[in-house]
């Protein structure tokens, strides 16, 4: 069971977090707060698995936060969740040691993959945010007449390969000589780089973007 405790000064973001939540299975919502103050004190009886971290709170920056909360809890994978869709705040808030960037008009299924992913140690960052990134660092992505199209690693195109062959994960494992966990993390990244939301998505999209002919 992943524990998860929230924190935003907005009660009507808090509920509807809650309630996302509360469909998830595996995942049980802990405490929530409405300021940092009160979010250090509660951490000293106990620590979420996740904390999904407002940038914007009252008496404390979500970056101080994330920081002071990376040296003192190492063990507690942070998911900043904001407003601001800007690479500036994207960067403070990584900077700071978060594992996951979300926007707080994210859905059910990109709340799910987010809190999978960071809490086997990777990160998520929203994509269209994750998109800006990629070109301030390396200039303007490829694009396709269906959208960006994304880099893959050459694991990555090995298992959308064998996606492709109608595989199972463990007829994949076999072949590849990967531990059935190592398939099931590139398959969660592949799904995030191609924004699908199962293997049927991950081949659309791989014809839509060109990667497969």
């Amino acid at each position: 069971m992943i524990t998860i405790d929230i924190v935003d000064d907005h009660k009507m973001v808090v509920g509807g977090l809650r309630d996302m939540l509360k469909s998830l299975p595996g995942i049980a919502v802990g405490s929530t707060y409405e300021h940092g103050s009160a979010l250090l004190k509660g951490l000293q009886k106990r620590q979420p698995d996740i904390l999904l971290l407002d940038i914007q709170m009252p008496d404390v920056r979500g970056d101080e936060l994330a920081a002071l909360i990376s040296r003192s809890y190492p063990v507690i994978k942070i998911i900043a969740i904001t407003g601001y869709n800007t690479t500036d705040y994207a960067r403070l808030m990584l900077d700071a040691g978060v594992s996951g960037y979300l926007l707080k008009n994210t859905d059910e299924y990109k709340l799910k993959l987010a809190i999978e992913v960071v809490y086997k140690g990777g990160k998520y960052i929203e994509p269209s945010i994750q998109d800006k990134l990629n070109n301030d660092l390396y200039g303007p992505s490829s694009f396709t007449p269906f959208g960006v199209k994304p880099a893959l690693t050459r694991r990555e195109k090995d298992i959308l390969q064998l996606i492709l062959e109608e595989m199972t994960s463990h007829e994949m494992a076999e072949k590849l000589g990967l531990s059935l966990r190592t398939i099931e993390n590139h398959r969660v990244s592949l799904m995030q780089k191609l924004d699908a939301k199962n293997m049927a998505g991950i081949v659309k999209r791989a014809y839509q973007l060109g990667l497969v002919k």
